[in-house]
């Protein structure tokens, strides 16, 4: 066997190995996941204070306000609609999606403050989103919208791309 030739099975055989790797993990059930990858421990992220992490696997919409030592990626959206009604909608589209868990011990409703898991449709690796809700001046409201992935150190914009999906869905409905 030549040189080439065992560069060449060398190499077939690693890529079997990954495809099977991946099949495993695609059908593995979200327990058999974090048995494999530890527990979800999601600390309590207190926007005040937070400090974020170098890695690039987050993003954060924040007000200045409310995130002073933060570095958001972007400011809060604003909604012309009362705290309450946008809990409501937050709150109706996480319970609906089918990829979204809701921390139910992590429900501050005196701050207006929510945890969720989602997990990414194929590989189902969870990823944590904390929102808080403020109010404005005006009668509207802001929130604090953080999304993080649990684990890796690159999410590849999963976590913006998540934040502009959710706003996308919850954003037309304010005026209803």
């Amino acid at each position: 066997m030549s040189l080439l030739d065992a560069i060449r099975y060398a190499a077939i055989v690693l890529s079997i190995a990954v495809v099977i790797l991946g099949m495993a993990l695609l059908f593995m059930s979200p327990g058999q996941l974090e048995g494999l990858f530890g527990k979800i421990e999601a600390e309590i992220v207190d926007f005040n204070t937070l400090e974020r992490a170098s890695n690039k696997n987050s993003y954060l919409l924040c007000s200045p306000e409310h995130c002073p030592y933060a570095h958001p990626d972007g400011p809060a959206p604003v909604f012309a609609i009362p705290p309450e009604r946008l809990r409501t909608i937050l709150l109706d589209f996480a319970d609906k999606a089918p990829n979204i868990r809701t921390y139910s011990d992590r429900m501050d409703l005196e701050l207006q403050q929510f945890d969720f898991i989602e997990r990414t449709p194929a590989m189902r690796f969870p990823d944590i989103i904390t929102v808080r809700i403020y109010p404005t001046d005006d009668g509207g409201s802001t929130m604090a919208i953080y999304s993080r992935s649990v684990y890796g150190q690159s999410d590849f914009n999963a976590n913006r791309d998540r934040i502009t999906r959710w706003l996308a869905i919850i954003t037309p409905a304010e005026e209803f």
